[in-house]
């Protein structure tokens, strides 16, 4: 029941003009830098090397929001809020080499969202928006290889 209350409420706190079936999104009811060091490692295994971190909520802190919207920060109670940069070499040079206008999909960009019930981590599937096959069948083993990261990362 607990991890069902926590997706209702985490889905509830995205909101992009995705749809659904863009993104892919794993709810885990651990602390968000326990998630980031389990995702770290499954990384590794998973040939996905992490270039960059970026700590959005410390950020939007730092840059004094909270005083700046005052009753209007932080509405949904997110106390952790990170992005992290991965990229696969090989994927990525696959994905350009058949359309150089796809090379930006490849850094890979996955959220965490960390709320009281748990950490939502997001990433936005690159697959579905093209006609050829080629390109889509190499966007797929990019989102394959991100997703099956995330959903075997240890975050116990």
């Amino acid at each position: 029941m607990r991890k069902t209350i926590l997706t209702i409420v985490i889905l509830a706190l995205l909101s992009v003009s995705a749809n659904a079936a863009e993104m892919f999104v794993k709810v885990v009811p651990e602390k968000i830098g326990d998630v980031e060091l389990a995702l770290q490692e499954s990384f590794e295994q998973n040939k996905l090397k992490q270039v960059a971190e970026i700590d959005v909520f410390g950020k939007m802190v730092k840059a004094g929001l909270p005083k700046k919207m005052g009753k209007n920060w932080n509405l949904s109670e997110l106390s952790g809020l990170k992005s992290i940069i991965v990229c696969n070499g090989k994927l990525g040079m696959n994905i350009a080499n058949i359309n150089p206008m796809y090379a930006g999909v490849c850094p890979i960009k996955i959220t965490m969202m960390e709320h009281k019930l748990g950490t939502a981590i997001t990433y936005m599937r690159t697959a579905g928006d093209t006609k050829d096959p080629k390109l889509e069948a190499a966007l797929k083993a990019l989102d394959d290889a991100v997703i099956k990261a995330i959903t075997t990362a240890d975050y116990e």
